[in-house]
């Protein structure tokens, strides 16, 4: 076990163990949780319901203690939605919360083992800023092997780029990227479309729809958290 992998263990432990079912015990901030509600809003509200089948199967990837569980069931409708966390305390919540039809302790680059079906929605929020940049070919096949035909992949990240995460001097800890480094990393995997982009600003609180292809300078300097829509080939 790396120590980035103890560090997060012990962190995530000790904040199941002292919030429970708030959404602090997951690890975000009021200004963190605040900014990733109303993306994810914009996109089960808005983007994601004419892209993909209904009732849905789900799988929840750094599910927490289920609290982001909660706000998907509350927008869409949902036939079964399974979980997974690294934190052995914060899975232990998430089976307790009766969201999820199943829940296991684990680590999401062994998703082939842990739930080797198919889902119509693999959502992973604030999970890819852990892995190793050695080990994003693994998440990303582990990932891509889960998504249904006709299903997509919701990747939701902190903006390393983002203006006031770097005046405000709150980086997140973990590992480097960018969305250039998303579009690499995928590119061994000719199976799969970056289909879409979303950023949000913290100022303004407003989703937008950034450029999936290229650059987007502007939007990713004003962006506090990104999200990726991810489609496979058959």
């Amino acid at each position: 076990m790396s120590s980035l992998e103890q560090t997060f263990l012990e962190r995530f432990g000790r904040f199941a163990r002292e919030h429970a079912t708030s959404f602090a015990a997951n690890g975000h901030t009021r200004t963190g949780i605040a900014m990733r509600l109303k993306l994810y809003d914009h996109l089960l509200r808005r983007v994601l319901p004419p892209l993909l089948p209904h009732p849905l199967r789900i799988l929840d990837c750094g599910c927490g203690n289920g609290f982001l569980g909660r706000h998907i069931r509350e927008r869409l409708p949902v036939a079964r939605m399974d979980g997974v966390d690294f934190t052995p305390e914060l899975a232990e919540l998430a089976a307790e919360s009766g969201l999820y039809a199943e829940v296991r302790n684990g680590n999401v680059l062994d998703l082939g083992t842990l739930f080797p079906g198919e889902y119509d929605l693999v959502n992973s929020c604030e999970v890819y800023h852990y892995i190793a940049p050695e080990e994003r070919a693994a998440f990303w096949r582990a990932h891509l092997d889960r998504i249904a035909p006709d299903g997509r992949m919701l990747l939701v990240v902190p903006n390393f780029r983002s203006a006031l995460r770097r005046v405000r001097r709150r980086l997140p800890v973990g590992y480097y990227f960018d969305l250039d480094s998303i579009r690499e990393s995928l590119a061994g995997f000719p199976e799969a479309r970056i289909e879409a982009v979303f950023g949000i600003d913290l100022v303004l609180r407003r989703a937008w729809r950034l450029n999936a292809a290229r650059k987007s300078p502007l939007g990713e300097f004003l962006s506090f958290e990104l999200a990726v829509l991810i489609s496979r080939n058959r």
